[in-house]
């Protein structure tokens, strides 16, 4: 029966002695084993977790660290580099931990791992003068017709049709604000096109001064 021993018998003249296993320790009847617990017996044991088994211990190390190969001592675990951040787009590792970042033109959302588009033209943040256009991750300016994008992108400045061609006017034309409008000399009508001029008849429409007969 091992001598009543739980763990080793040890035989020697006239009687016998018991002893234990690596990680027990012997009772006070000499016979039994108890679990030593290496935990609470040496606190340095371990860097950061000690976790006692029976007849043994292990160490573990807080989240964002890992265990280092002579598992006692942990390391800062990079999740960006290991993929287990969960992050939509930008990855910051720190020691023990690590924090999400989303590109220009996204907001990182409440969840604080996915992005969401920022919408720059309905919060008024794309500073554009007359037409905000969003897209995904950015945004555009443009303008109302008759005005052209200046350099900055973002502002409008009224297009001066008439030096262009006369903006397309057959005798005068003159710029406003946005638009512009055509007109003719005397001795002719503005054409339904707005632009052509037409020549009057005067005879026809009776506003010749002529005392006899007219001539067109």
């Amino acid at each position: 029966d091992n001598g009543g021993c739980d763990h080793n018998c040890t035989d020697s003249i006239g009687s016998y002695n018991c002893s234990c296993d690596i990680g027990y320790i012997l009772a006070t009847d000499n016979h039994a084993c108890n679990d030593i617990n290496e935990c609470n017996e040496r606190r340095d044991i371990c860097e950061q977790v000690c976790n006692n088994t029976i007849g043994s211990y292990l160490c573990e190390c807080d989240i964002g660290y890992q265990l280092d190969t002579n598992a006692i001592n942990c390391s800062d675990q990079d999740e960006c580099a290991v993929n287990i951040d969960g992050c939509d787009q930008n990855c910051h590792n720190s020691i023990g931990s690590f924090f999400c970042s989303c590109n220009k033109g996204y907001r990182l959302n409440v969840d604080s791992k996915t992005c969401d588009d920022i919408h720059e033209c309905s919060e008024g943040l794309s500073g554009c003068n007359q037409v905000c256009n969003n897209t995904i991750g950015s945004y555009y300016c443009t303008c109302f017709e008759g005005y052209y994008l200046s350099r900055n992108d973002r502002t409008c400045s009224d297009i001066n049709e008439c030096n262009t061609s006369n903006g397309g006017c057959d005798h005068t034309c003159t710029n406003s604000v946005g638009s512009y409008t055509c007109s003719c000399n005397d001795g002719y009508e503005l054409n339904f096109d707005d632009h052509a001029c037409d020549d009057l008849n005067e005879c026809t429409l009776g506003t010749h001064l002529c005392e006899h007969t007219c001539v067109n």
